[in-house]
């Protein structure tokens, strides 16, 4: 008889965290898969030991886990690999999240909840043993450079090669480039839009090394990857690396770095603009600096806060040049991102989300829960007939081009006009075709490739008026991305003062490193700090805070050096209520020993709280 340590492929309670034994007679390898019997539920479990009875009793007599018998072998053969539940593991503690569920990315789908026995070939997991770390290294310059420099290290390396991208449509772009650059490549292309039944047989050519390249989005991290020679990450500081919709809430650019370090593998990371992060890595480790890179010239237009939303430049800029092609660079989409009664200034909220509504062809919609409704001939609260709207959105610039262009040659590109991404690589055809000359688009523009004749910024402050403390580093990779795609860029501001533009006219882009990493440094905040923010939603406002107050002072009990950490909160978050729920967070600010205060964290926090490490945004 045998004694097997098993992880449930599910979420167990933070604080119920341990090894679960279960018995057999087969001698299972670590990573094998078999179905139990876990707190009346049957479920899918990771072996991570298996061990004669007599060398576990001991063991088993100090358990509270009565040990059950497995109630079947799915597979005998590794599911995940060691180095997999290693890393899993580590997924776990730095992203204070179960272990099962941690472990549950790396199994195929139809694998998580599968009854019947499969059988799977046998894979040496040794690797080439590597006398040096892996190497990590930076290749910077627009995409077009870089995936070139990605070919010639494809075209000359005989080892196998793993290319991480942040999106599918960069994804689905450089498949079609590399297709058309070699012949006779196993090219294999991965993402979550893949359904099962593919999902598992990617998963098997993996794991049995059939391929020569992989290429794919955040979801094939956790593939098999067992023999490979060098990883990449292209565009290292595009956001979207970052989980925000899903738990454990982990950064692909962080689980990359670390399995590249378990494995020795060299890490190569392709850039734009570096984030803050990478840079500081650059500076410490005396690595190619960036000293070169500048930012491009930009035409900054200070606007008055009249009507209009184009200033006169501007509207010259379009009747000097009818026939060449312009995008209109906004942050919000709708007609107005407000609608308030003149005379008892109540403005007019989605009765889920307490959400300004936003105005779209007459009707109002809430932008968070879908929520609609004809717009009101009168003030809901006072009776007022005196409605009007505050602020703009891609709508009112539309009319406002059509006094210029024709209505036929302008389109608007956002989620909300076109919510499928077939939609919108319709239009995008279009307008590098010609068919469309203006095109008024929010930062969803960026994921596609495009060129323009001219940039226009039609409110720098829509983008920057944020109470953000990365405000301006978002701003300049996502202005410079914008530059990149554009011939000429306008950026029309009410405040040309700003400090933001400050950086711009001194030109180099080092420079604004430099003062954002003191900025950063004085506040303990990334990179110096780590940041943890924790978000509980409930229909009962006064219990939410309540919750949330006796969480920081049960984890105060336990986290007894406070000149480790700071807490901040609980508040109500930035948008305060979502789908009738009440939403408060707290906001963990980790000044050292970050291992200490999340192992802290982990025995303390509620399994209901939504727990974000290293967030992308604290609003």
């Amino acid at each position: 008889m045998f004694i097997y340590a098993i992880v449930p492929l599910t979420k167990i309670k933070r604080q119920e965290e341990k090894t679960f034994f279960y018995y057999g007679n087969d001698d299972l390898e670590i990573g094998a898969l078999v179905a139990v019997n876990f707190k009346n539920r049957l479920l899918n479990g990771i072996v991570l030991e298996s061990k004669p009875l007599f060398e576990k009793k001991l063991e088993l007599k100090k358990s509270d886990f009565s040990t059950k018998k497995i109630i079947k072998i799915i597979s005998k053969k590794p599911v995940v690999f060691g180095w997999q539940i290693k890393l899993a593991k580590w997924i776990s503690e730095y992203y204070i999240h179960s272990f099962g569920d941690s472990l549950k990315l790396f199994v195929p789908r139809s694998l998580i909840k599968k009854k019947k026995e499969i059988i799977l070939e046998s894979i040496d997991e040794k690797t080439e043993k590597k006398e040096k770390n892996g190497e990590i290294n930076f290749i910077f310059g627009e995409k077009g450079a870089r995936w070139e420099k990605y070919l010639d290290l494809i075209k000359k390396r005989k080892k196998k090669i793993f290319i991480l991208f942040p999106e599918i449509i960069q994804l689905k772009e450089f498949e079609i480039f590399i297709k058309n650059k070699i012949k006779n490549l196993e090219l294999i292309c991965f993402s979550s839009g893949i359904n099962a039944k593919k999902e598992f047989e990617i998963w098997k050519k993996i794991r049995n090394d059939k391929f020569d390249l992989l290429i794919g989005t955040r979801s094939a991290i956790f593939l098999p990857i067992n023999k490979i020679d060098l990883i990449i990450i292209d565009e290292e500081e595009n956001p979207s690396y970052k989980s925000w919709d899903m738990q454990p809430r982990y950064d692909g650019r962080n689980v990359l770095e670390k399995m590249a370090e378990m494995k020795k593998i060299s890490l190569l990371k392709g850039i734009k603009v570096p984030n803050l992060r990478t840079f500081l890595f650059i500076k410490e480790k005396g690595l190619p600096d960036i000293k070169k890179m500048e930012f491009p010239k930009i035409n900054i237009i200070e606007t008055s806060k009249s009507g209009k939303f184009l200033s006169e430049k501007v509207v010259e800029l379009i009747k000097k040049n009818k026939k060449k092609s312009f995008i209109f660079f906004v942050n919000r989409r709708g007609l107005a991102p407000a609608v308030f009664c003149r005379d008892c200034g109540y403005s007019l909220k989605c009765p889920n989300c307490q959400l300004n509504l936003v105005l779209t062809n007459n009707t109002l919609y809430c932008n968070h829960c879908s929520f609609s409704k004809k717009i009101d001939e009168i003030c809901p609260k006072c009776g007022s007939w005196k409605l009007t709207t505050i602020g703009f959105g891609a709508e009112k610039i539309k009319k406002e081009l059509e006094e210029l262009v024709d209505k036929e040659k302008i389109e608007i590109f956002d989620t909300f006009n076109l919510p499928k991404s077939e939609e919108q690589e319709k239009i995008m055809r279009k307008f590098n075709n010609s068919e469309i000359k203006c095109l008024i688009a929010t930062p969803l523009i960026l994921k596609f490739p495009f060129k323009a004749d001219f940039g226009i910024v039609v409110s720098a402050e829509q983008f920057l008026n944020f109470p953000e403390f990365q405000i301006y580093e978002k701003n300049i990779q996502r202005f410079l991305k914008f530059s990149e795609k554009t011939k000429k860029l306008f950026v029309q501001t009410t405040d040309k003062k700003n400090r933001f533009f400050g950086f711009w006219e001194k030109s180099s882009i080092e420079k604004f490193y430099e003062e954002e990493l003191n900025y950063r440094k004085n506040f303990s905040y990334p990179p110096f700090g780590e940041l943890i923010k924790i978000v509980n939603a409930d229909t009962n406002e006064p219990r939410n805070k309540e919750n949330l107050t006796d969480f920081i002072k049960e984890f105060k009990k336990i986290a007894i050096n406070k000149e480790n950490y700071e807490i901040l909160g609980p508040n109500p978050c930035f948008i305060p209520k979502i789908k009738n729920k009440f939403c408060w967070n707290i906001v963990v600010k980790i000044k050292r020993n970050p291992e200490t205060i999340k192992k802290d964290l982990f025995q303390t926090i509620s399994d209901d709280f939504i727990v974000d490490v290293g967030p992308e945004t604290l609003l």
